[in-house]
């Protein structure tokens, strides 16, 4: 009866109204983390090149490499002496080298056989262990899609951190193909929240005639809104920050 939808809907409201303040509060006590578009480590390792991302750059976006705790873990031998270790980003690498790569066919040494090109950048590292933080950093001069690659032209097992900041013009952490995606998902959000209050609105104007099909739509309308609502928040972070960091449960709650 009419006792029992008002119920229903009333106990809806309240669930959906309590996920989305615990939502909100989870978010506010995530710890934010200094940006980050990606980092990864080696230990003991002596890989001959990694792909470690792809990023779309405009003009003048730049990228900073930070090293922590790069140590040989044995010295380098005598043939090895001249040989380096680093980062190469690569200027639209061509496809086929691309792919070669992706397929861990063997490259001797990177540095010399595939070189990053007058648009490309590369940045060495020091030849002997380090106990302090290497910061290397650059800006880019045209458009297009950069590959970064860790590259060892030696044997010597090394052992690091690595940290990568990628940040195009205007302080933007999104590459170039997912810099339109905050507004397309607020104006989602916003036709999303349109829907949800006329929903509402003639569930209330028409209470007479509401069942509990309608209320159980109005919870689907409610949810999907909330959804799209913390994943333009979610866009909107990566953007300023490079990380979604504080926005993992809400993601997942609404999701």
């Amino acid at each position: 009866g009419p006792h029992s939808l008002n119920t229903t809907m009333r106990a809806l409201s309240f669930a959906a109204l309590s996920l989305l303040c615990v939502a909100v509060l989870l978010c506010a006590v995530c710890e934010r983390v200094e940006a980050v578009n990606h980092s990864f480590s080696l230990s003991n390792e002596s890989p001959q090149y990694l792909i470690v991302d792809n990023f779309g750059y405009l003009s003048g976006g730049s990228i900073k490499i930070t090293v922590d705790g790069f140590t040989y873990n044995k010295p380098k031998e005598p043939q090895d002496e001249a040989n380096n270790y680093g980062f190469i980003l690569y200027y639209n690498m061509p496809s086929e080298n691309f792919l070669a790569l992706q397929e861990g066919q063997v490259v001797p040494c990177l540095e010399t056989q595939l070189r990053p090109g007058s648009l490309g950048r590369k940045f060495l590292l020091p030849g002997t262990s380090s106990d302090h933080s290497i910061v290397m950093e650059d800006t880019v001069a045209a458009d297009g899609l950069y590959t970064l690659v860790y590259f060892a032209c030696a044997s010597a097992p090394v052992s690091f951190k690595a940290t990568v900041v990628q940040i195009n013009p205007g302080g933007n952490h999104l590459s170039v193909g997912m810099m339109p995606l905050p507004l397309v998902y607020w104006i989602f959000t916003g036709i999303f929240g349109i829907m949800t209050a006329y929903w509402i609105y003639r569930m209330i104007a028409q209470r007479p005639n509401v069942f509990k099909i309608h209320v159980l739509m109005a919870a689907l309308v409610i949810f999907k809104f909330a959804s799209l609502l913390f994943d333009s928040l979610r866009y909107e972070h990566i953007k300023s920050t490079g990380n979604a960091e504080g926005f993992c449960v809400p993601y997942y709650l609404f999701a």
